[in-house]
C-alpha cells in the first residue's frame, strides 16, 4: 500500500507514502516505509472514525434497535412496525431492519359483516315479534300497549344481548389473530 512520492537523488531518498484506502504502519523521515489496508467494518457495526494516512479506521458495534451493514457513518434505527399500525413479521437485529407485515382488512370486513347479520337477527325479531310470538289478547284484562311491548322486549332482551357478545368476541379473536400472523410486506 505505498507509492512513490519523490523520487531518489543523490542526496535523498525515495520518499513514499500511502496509495487510497491505507494508512502508514511504518513512518520514516517525513513519508512511509509500510502501508496496510483500512479496517472494512463487518455487518453490526458502523464507521466511528474514518481511516487517513496515518490512521486505521474505528469501527463500533451499532447501538440497540439499530442495523447497519458496515459501510456507513452511522446505523440506522429499527422500523416501528407497531406505530404504522402493521404486525411485526421479523424484529430487526445488527444487520436488518424489522419486516413489517401488510395492514390485514380482514378483521375491518368480519366486523361489517357480522354487524350487517346482527342488524338483521335484530330487524327479523322485530318483525317476528310483531306478528307471531307477541300476538295481541283479544281478552278483557288487556294489558296495555306498554305493557304487552314490555313483556316482549323482556323476553327478547337476553337472547339479542347473548348473540352480540358472541359477535364481539369472535370479532375481536379474529382481530387478533389477524394482528398477529399478517403476511409479509416485500416492498
Amino acid at each position: 500500500g505505498v507509492k512513490t512520492v519523490k523520487e531518489c537523488t543523490a542526496s535523498s531518498d525515495t520518499a513514499c507514502g500511502v496509495l487510497e484506502g491505507n494508512y502508514c504502519i511504518d513512518p520514516y523521515e517525513g513519508g512511509c516505509r509500510a502501508a496496510q489496508k483500512h479496517t472494512t467494518c463487518k455487518p453490526g457495526h458502523f464507521i466511528k472514525l474514518p481511516g487517513t494516512d496515518s490512521t486505521d479506521t474505528v469501527c463500533e458495534i451499532c447501538p440497540e434497535n439499530s442495523f447497519s451493514d458496515g459501510s456507513s457513518t452511522s446505523c440506522t434505527s429499527h422500523t416501528d412496525c407497531q406505530s404504522k399500525g402493521l404486525p411485526t413479521v421479523k424484529p430487526g437485529d445488527s444487520v436488518s431492519d424489522s419486516q413489517c407485515g401488510e395492514k390485514n382488512w380482514a378483521p375491518l370486513i368480519v366486523g361489517i359483516v357480522l354487524g350487517i347479520i346482527l342488524v338483521l337477527l335484530l330487524v327479523g325479531g322485530v318483525k317476528l315479534y310483531k306478528s307471531r310470538v307477541c300476538p295481541k289478547k283479544n281478552n278483557s284484562s288487556k294489558p296495555g300497549p306498554l305493557q304487552q311491548d314490555q313483556v316482549c322486549f323482556n323476553m327478547f332482551l337476553p337472547i339479542y344481548c347473548a348473540i352480540f357478545h358472541m359477535f364481539y368476541h369472535l370479532y375481536t379473536t379474529l382481530d387478533s389473530f389477524f394482528l398477529k400472523f399478517g403476511t409479509i410486506n416485500n416492498n
